[in-house]
């Protein structure tokens, strides 16, 4: 029987790609797990997040498990960062789209470069999916710092404007 869980190689395949690609992918659609980098005005540039994430199980007595705890880290401070950006979207016109979508592909970018370069230590090593999970969830919490403070901007003084969540 073929287990529905992600295996120690699937996991470190997926986060070896996420540094390597600087992947997940923008999209210009929500909930997509396709990895085209459109950031058209149909929608906001989203990160291609898994529809589920059903089977990872979050464990610290197993590296796997622990693995498992870091990409699910990591995929919730992901979808935390599109509901900011769909909210931000709504405030946004034009140009200002336009700036938002390069910034978060360029952003996207920068995030798998920054964390390929903090884990290459760790490269081939058992513990490099954790370390690389935990090091793209951190990155998602600054970038949601600057998110923040773009957002408090656009709404300075402005009534009856959506909530980050």
């Amino acid at each position: 029987m073929i287990s529905a869980r992600p295996g120690r190689r699937q996991l470190a395949s997926l986060f070896i790609a996420v540094v390597a690609l600087g992947a997940p992918a923008v999209t210009g659609h929500a909930n997509t797990s396709s990895s085209s980098s459109s950031t058209s005005a149909a929608g906001p540039p989203l990160l291609a997040l898994p529809k589920s994430t059903a089977g990872t199980e979050c464990n610290q007595t197993s590296q796997l498990g622990m693995d498992g705890c870091a990409y699910l880290a990591s995929v919730a401070a992901d979808r935390r960062l599109d509901a900011d950006v769909v909210v931000i979207w709504k405030l946004e016109r034009g140009y200002q789209r336009t700036d938002l979508a390069r910034a978060q592909k360029d952003w996207v970018t920068y995030r798998g470069a920054d964390c390929a370069s903090q884990t290459d230590i760790y490269r081939g090593g058992s513990i490099m999916p954790m370390v690389v999970g935990y090091c793209l969830a951190a990155e998602d919490r600054l970038r949601r710092q600057d998110l923040v403070t773009l957002y408090n901007t656009l709404t300075s003084g402005a009534p009856k404007q959506p909530r980050l969540p």
